[in-house]
C-alpha cells in the first residue's frame, strides 16, 4: 500500500495524472462532398472528429483565424481538432469551396 501512494505523489509531482482524463468526442462524417452534420454544436473542450467518407481528399479549412487548418484529410482518414473556446468556427473545404460547415462551441 505504501508502495503505491508513493507511486502516486511520485507521478504527481512530476505533473502525470494517476488517470488520464478522457477527452470528449464529436464526430462530421464528410461524405458526398457535405459535412454532415453541416451545424455541430459541442461543449467547450471537445475534440471534433473529421472523417471523411470520400474517395477524394477534403480540408477544413476556417473562414477566419479560429482553428488550426487540418491539411488534406485523404479519403478515409480521418483528423481530430479541439474547440477550446466559446463561439462559433465556420469552415470550408479548400479544395471544394462549395462545401461550408459551422461548429458551435458553448458551456
Amino acid at each position: 500500500m505504501r508502495t503505491l501512494a508513493a507511486i502516486a505523489v511520485l507521478l504527481s509531482l512530476i505533473g502525470l495524472p494517476l488517470q488520464a482524463k478522457q477527452l470528449k468526442t464529436k464526430t462530421i462524417i464528410i461524405e458526398a462532398f457535405q459535412f454532415n452534420p453541416s451545424l455541430l454544436v459541442v461543449k467547450q473542450g471537445t475534440a471534433v472528429i473529421f472523417e471523411n467518407r470520400d474517395g477524394t481528399p477534403h480540408t477544413v479549412s476556417p473562414d477566419n483565424a479560429g482553428f488550426v487548418d487540418s491539411g488534406r484529410i485523404a479519403g478515409h482518414e480521418r483528423k481530430a481538432i479541439a474547440f477550446k473556446a466559446l463561439g462559433d468556427y465556420p469552415y470550408h473545404c479548400a479544395i471544394h469551396p462549395s462545401m461550408m460547415g459551422k461548429v458551435r462551441v458553448v458551456k
